[in-house]
């Protein structure tokens, strides 16, 4: 399934664009003109994001400089907070504990979907 749209979450105007199979997700979330890749598979989530959206958490730019470029693993806590409904097309973010996440290998955007 997929699903793409706009939504607006507390005054802030955001742009979707995932791809669903079963429990699984793959796309893009623009939000305050940041763009945010995510992958969902198995259970895990990650974010590639771009230094400034770490940085709007609270992380130091010499730290969020460090996930420049990196898949980052959201913690299963974290990830249950960033729930996307197929319904709805509503997605929610809880960055500032993804924030807190580590980085990590994962797979590539490709890999993922030549898999689908």
């Amino acid at each position: 399934m997929h699903v793409a749209g706009t939504m607006e979450q507390d005054g802030e105007k955001a742009e979707i664009d995932l791809h669903l199979q079963g429990e699984d997700a793959i796309g893009s979330l623009t939000m305050g003109g940041v763009d945010i890749e995510l992958l969902s598979v198995d259970g895990a989530v990650y974010l590639q994001a771009p230094p400034e959206f770490w940085a709007s958490f609270g992380m130091p730019e010499d730290a969020a400089a460090m996930f420049d470029g990196q898949w980052v693993i959201v913690p299963g806590d974290a990830a249950a907070e960033f729930a996307t409904s197929p319904s709805t097309g509503s997605s929610t973010i809880c960055a500032t504990r993804a924030a807190r996440s580590r980085t990590t290998s994962a797979p590539t955007r490709s890999t993922a979907r030549t898999s689908w």
